[in-house]
């Protein structure tokens, strides 16, 4: 079996790693001239997470993850706001995600493909035809490709997209805003390593990030309808002008600006494709449903998402319309909520408004204070872990109930009675489970607590520990290739 897939970024990329596990031949055609690397740091996990765990490259991932020690909140003059520190920041994370810049992501991909595809950079796709048995796609080479499958996984612009399914316009959600990003030559002394420095003012945002060894990236991000701003000019052009009265680190960033080896500018937008394949073409990452930096999931989408389809395709052998119909199904009602989040993080995201801005940052702040944070450090366990985990796992269907509602990556502590009643070890199962599914689909990762019995409950959801002073246990929930899996993690005692 043959694949032609367009675009060889994080969705492509982690197509042809999926495909090679099916024994199938991958080509890819990258219309950029050569690999990129840099772009902005992601927060990668929920589907990502496991799909990374599936396709083998979640410890090289690992490797390449950043620590973001302080954030720091910053005033037009660069004056020190407020700030929050790698303890609260991890605890807002979730344990099964962790900072990555994007490109290393495309890096680790492309290292553990580069061997069992062909790449054809530089590179478009023109022409798309097929029938009932084979795709056809001719390329800006002059070849025509033939192949089972074609994947078009070439971003919001897709040319796949516009070819097999119509028009960009047809499909487009302007969200009103644009952003760029670059790699600095050198970290500026002024930013720690480690630091990400933010400031936000008049609909206008820009932030530089410690981005790991040395690293740095510079992010500018403003409402298209701040004056000055909706224009077609280049960002050499739009950004000195929006953003000259700014202080710290601004001037420097702009400075680097004109030297940039790559700057990504574009319009936020989300893609709002109906169908995301016909016939033997299917559409991939951005190209099909493109959630936007709002929403905050991109990266974790195309991984897991190119993983999801390869289970599909392994369970329909010789049927892929029923395998991306299926997929389809599957991967939908994820990508639309992470596409309303973003919409709604639209409203919030660097507004005009001043006293809109406080109340936005009004929780950053509270987080930032020392009684809170040290309450959030007490009850999410960031620090001083004193009793050891002890690990098992489940699978849902052998569990006393029925997980496969769950849609998102969840976590929920379960935390026991003062006094133990194990007579009622069954009710409460029922209850947690009720206020487990009841959890807010945000973000990859949710957290709850809810109140159970200890032992005899801790037993019945996996943690096999018979101590009758088990007080605590941690309930995974998650997407594998197989199904839905749970993860239980119980310790002997506990101490708050």
């Amino acid at each position: 079996m043959r694949a032609v897939i367009i675009g060889a970024g994080i969705a492509g990329l982690s197509a042809a790693l999926r495909l090679r596990k099916l024994g199938w031949q991958t080509l890819l055609v990258e219309k950029a001239p050569s690999r990129r690397g840099g772009g902005y740091g992601v927060t990668f996990g929920g589907i990502g997470y496991d799909g990374a765990e599936n396709l083998g490259i979640l410890s090289a991932l690992r490797d390449k993850e950043f620590v973001t020690s302080e954030l720091v909140y910053r005033k037009v003059d660069g004056r020190r706001r407020f700030a929050m520190n790698g303890a609260t920041i991890a605890a807002t994370m979730g344990e099964k995600s962790f900072g990555i810049l994007r490109g290393d992501i495309e890096s680790v991909l492309y290292e553990a493909v580069r061997d069992h595809a062909e790449f054809r950079f530089g590179t478009t796709v023109t022409a798309i035809d097929q029938d009932d048995d084979t795709v056809y796609a001719t390329l800006s080479d002059g070849s025509i490709e033939a192949a089972d499958l074609l994947i078009g996984a070439d971003g919001l612009h897709s040319a796949t997209r516009a070819l097999v399914f119509g028009p960009e316009d047809g499909y487009r959600l302007d969200l009103d805003h644009k952003v760029a990003v670059f790699m600095l030559k050198n970290r500026p002394a002024e930013l720690r390593e480690g630091e990400t420095g933010s400031i936000s003012e008049g609909g206008r945002t820009f932030a530089m990030m410690s981005v790991g060894d040395g690293r740095t990236s510079a992010f500018f991000g403003y409402r298209t309808d701040v004056d000055g701003a909706d224009t077609d000019e280049g960002p050499e052009t739009v950004l000195p002008r929006l953003y000259g009265d700014m202080a710290w680190l601004v001037p420097q960033a702009l400075a680097e600006l004109k030297t940039a080896d790559s700057v990504y500018f574009d319009s936020i937008s989300q893609m709002v494709v109906d169908r995301w394949s016909h016939g033997r073409v299917v559409l991939l990452g951005d190209a099909a449903w493109c959630v936007t930096l709002f929403a905050g999931y991109g990266s974790s989408l195309a991984v897991g998402g190119a993983d999801l389809l390869g289970s599909a395709i392994e369970r329909h052998p010789g049927d892929i319309p029923a395998a991306l119909a299926e997929w389809e199904t599957q991967l939908r009602p994820e990508t639309e909520r992470k596409q309303k989040m973003g919409r709604r993080v639209k409203g919030v995201y660097a507004p005009r408004n001043k006293f809109v801005l406080e109340l936005t940052q009004l929780p950053l702040r509270l987080a930032s204070s020392a009684p809170v944070r040290r309450y959030m450090q007490r009850k999410l366990q960031v620090q001083g872990l004193r009793n050891p985990w002890v690990y098992s796992s489940i699978s849902a269907r052998n569990a006393d109930f029925d997980a496969s509602s769950m849609k998102d990556t969840s976590t929920a502590f379960f935390a026991s009675e003062a006094t133990p009643s194990t007579s009622r070890s069954s009710s409460r199962t029922a209850t947690a489970y009720s206020l487990l599914r009841s959890v807010p689909n945000i973000g990859g990762s949710s957290l709850l607590i809810v109140t159970v019995t200890p032992a005899a409950t801790i037993s019945r959801i996996g943690c096999s520990s018979s101590d009758s002073t088990a007080r605590v246990a941690r309930l995974d929930v998650g997407h594998t290739s197989s199904g839905m899996s749970l993860s239980a993690r119980c310790r002997s005692s506990f101490s708050s």
